[in-house]
């Protein structure tokens, strides 16, 4: 087991094995009212989305067809594309001549995803969950809830 432990390593070396995606994507969009009915409100929204991050290696077969330990860098197991959506409203408004107060409400993970990430995969060599040597997930991340931020600012 140490042997195979070290074989990964040597053949992981220069291989990136981050979970969290090659490519990756960012947009905010905002409005800004500065006159009308709305002067001094803000609006926006924003998103985020990641490709599927590196979640394991297949194994290289032994002779008798079962995993053998050791990983075959040449197939990746790739984990879902994650998506983040957001959302902001805001006031801004002057209290004095020299001082002015902003108040912004946040939304973040709008949706409220809550699936968990699947972050790593191994093979089931015992058949605890199944068929035996099927390829399982074992490690996952949970998802942050909606979440509500809000903030008062004064500049002066």
């Amino acid at each position: 087991a140490q042997e195979n432990l070290l074989v990964n390593d040597q053949a992981l070396t220069g291989i990136t094995t981050s979970s969290a995606g090659k490519y990756a994507l960012n947009g905010l969009i905002t409005r800004v009212f500065n006159e009308g009915r709305l002067k001094g409100w803000t609006v926006g929204g924003n998103f985020r989305w990641r490709s599927g991050g590196n979640i394991g290696y297949e194994d290289i077969f032994d002779a008798s067809g079962n995993p053998s330990g050791v990983i075959d860098i040449s197939k990746p197991l790739t984990g879902e594309q994650i998506w983040d959506i957001g959302a902001m409203v805001s006031y801004r408004r002057k209290l004095t001549e020299k001082i002015d107060m902003r108040v912004q409400l946040n939304v973040q993970n709008l949706p409220n995803f809550q699936d968990p990430v699947i972050v790593k995969m191994a093979y089931d060599t015992n058949a605890y969950n199944g068929t035996p040597n099927e390829i399982i997930p074992v490690i996952w991340e949970l998802r942050r809830p909606r979440k509500y931020v809000l903030t008062t600012s004064f500049e002066f």
